[in-house]
């Protein structure tokens, strides 16, 4: 969200990435383990949580002035999250643990943690963090069982997208009269329309 929010305002900005496991350096910054993490270089003023940085970015005159409309209300597109949640959950963490890429999961030590406190529906939390009842063998292997059902899952995200057309007014914004905060918290639908192509 920051970082899209960040190239809309055409902001220079660094990234340094940390690794999954790593609970040293968000523990040292701001006192627990949360990312992203936005640090002020000139005057070492640290902040967390993505739409509190967003928010301060978008509404100070020193960051550039105001480029996002303030939120609809709207919750038609949160009821569509919910209505869909384990579904997403279903198509989303089997592909997400499987990128060696992203520089967060760089070792096996950081993709099994992530994948420990993200939990596959319908298996509850406390069974899936549950290390005597579910370990890293068992959680590997129902993210393989779901990934086996992306043909069907696929099918049926497919039909849940159409509800969508009358949520999101266009491909340039979710909502009337330009981009807004909607278009921010809305952005994890690139991670439903990305499964889309598997």
């Amino acid at each position: 969200r920051v970082r899209f929010f960040l190239g809309v305002k055409n902001a220079q900005y660094q990234v340094r990435f940390m690794q999954y496991e790593d609970e040293d350096t968000p523990n040292r910054l701001v006192g627990k383990k949360i990312a992203p993490i936005l640090e002020f270089v000139r005057t070492g003023e640290v902040m967390h949580e993505s739409m509190d940085i967003v928010r301060r970015l978008n509404e100070g005159e020193k960051f550039g002035g105001r480029v996002l409309n303030p939120t609809s209300g709207k919750k038609d597109w949160d009821n569509w999250k919910f209505k869909y949640d384990n579904l997403i959950k279903q198509l989303t963490i089997p592909r997400l643990i499987r990128l060696k890429i992203l520089p967060d999961f760089a070792f096996q030590a950081g993709r099994d943690l992530w994948l420990k406190r993200h939990p596959l529906p319908p298996t509850a939390r406390e069974i899936w963090m549950d290390d005597s009842k579910m370990d890293d063998t068992a959680r590997y292997a129902k993210v393989a069982e779901y990934k086996r059902k992306s043909r069907a899952l696929i099918q049926e995200l497919n039909q849940a997208l159409q509800e969508l057309d009358d949520v999101i007014l266009s491909s340039e914004h979710c909502t009337k009269g330009g981009l807004s905060f909607d278009d921010v918290t809305s952005i994890l639908l690139s991670s439903v329309l990305w499964t889309r192509r598997d």
